[in-house]
């Protein structure tokens, strides 16, 4: 049975305080969460621990940076390996804050409002030759690392005009052959929400069916769970966008056990205001309803 955990952004002022949300996530129950900060932003472990253990929560992953810089699929080999040391330091920061995953982004595109597609985006196709090519060097490579410093890195599938990863089953697949215990995929719920519903995307499916098959591949170590309307990378809560969560909610209550179902909401304060007029317990209910988890 999944786990709903919480998300822990430090260092990011458009977003709520981190006391603030994991004293909310708390109220829901909730005591696992995953550590996320911006580029720049200092990891000072003592004071990102004082916070969360504050609230009685443990770091258990950690968001990996993520940049055009930072491409493990660059077809250039002198960016791919720049890309694949900067990871190996961020498992070392990992270690340090007691998390063993580090989640990571096969490949960068340039920055967009809201999380929309690029405008110059013609629906190409991702996942072309030489960069899948490439990410299968860089994840071999991630899963040695991993190995030997006692970490996983988990691959997050993208929104579908990124230029590899978009393709959750194909990721899925990716990390499928390269049979290790410390390579694992991130499934991003939003992201193949967009997938499933953006014309210029390769195959028309739906979030159940892609979850299901990489469930299939025994690969899904960790989830980002949140919604959108199939267009914006917006990282709204559970039904306030378009997903099917009863269908999803289904196929999440056969998950494999103690999976993690970390809620990526993006929140302002004003956000924040809005959740906590809300009944907890209600809220916590329909949570693990449409996860298909325990608490």
């Amino acid at each position: 049975m999944a786990y709903v955990s919480a998300v822990a952004p430090f260092g990011f002022p458009e977003y709520a305080d981190p006391d603030r949300i994991l004293a909310w996530f708390a109220r829901l129950g909730y005591s696992r969460c995953q550590y996320y900060r911006p580029r720049g932003h200092g990891d000072d472990v003592d004071a990102v621990h004082r916070v969360v253990r504050a609230h009685g929560f443990t770091i258990e992953a950690m968001h990996g940076h993520f940049g055009a810089d930072l491409d493990i699929s660059a077809p250039d080999e002198a960016r791919r390996r720049e890309a694949v040391a900067a990871f190996q330091s961020e498992a070392e920061v990992a270690r340090s804050m007691g998390a063993g995953i580090v989640i990571v982004h096969p490949s960068s595109c340039a920055q967009t409002p809201q999380g929309t597609a690029p405008v110059d985006w013609d629906g190409c196709p991702t996942d072309q030759p030489l960069r899948r090519a490439a990410l299968e060097r860089s994840c071999a490579e991630l899963a040695a690392i991993g190995e030997r410093d006692g970490v996983i890195f988990a691959i997050e599938n993208l929104p579908p005009w990124f230029p590899a990863g978009g393709n959750a089953v194909a990721l899925a697949h990716l990390v499928r052959s390269l049979e290790s215990e410390h390579l694992r995929l991130c499934f991003d719920t939003g992201h193949a929400h967009i997938e499933a519903c953006h014309p210029g995307a390769q195959t028309a499916t739906s979030v159940v069916n892609m979850l299901s098959a990489c469930i299939d591949l025994d690969v899904v170590a960790y989830l980002h769970v949140h919604d959108n309307d199939g267009r914006a990378d917006v990282h709204v809560a559970p039904a306030e966008g378009t997903i099917d969560w009863c269908a999803l909610g289904a196929c999440l209550a056969d998950a494999p056990p103690d999976l993690p179902c970390m809620m990526e909401l993006f929140m302002s304060p004003a956000d924040l205001d809005r959740f906590e007029r809300l009944d907890a317990n209600s809220l916590k209910h329909q949570w693990e309803h449409v996860c298909g988890c325990a608490g």
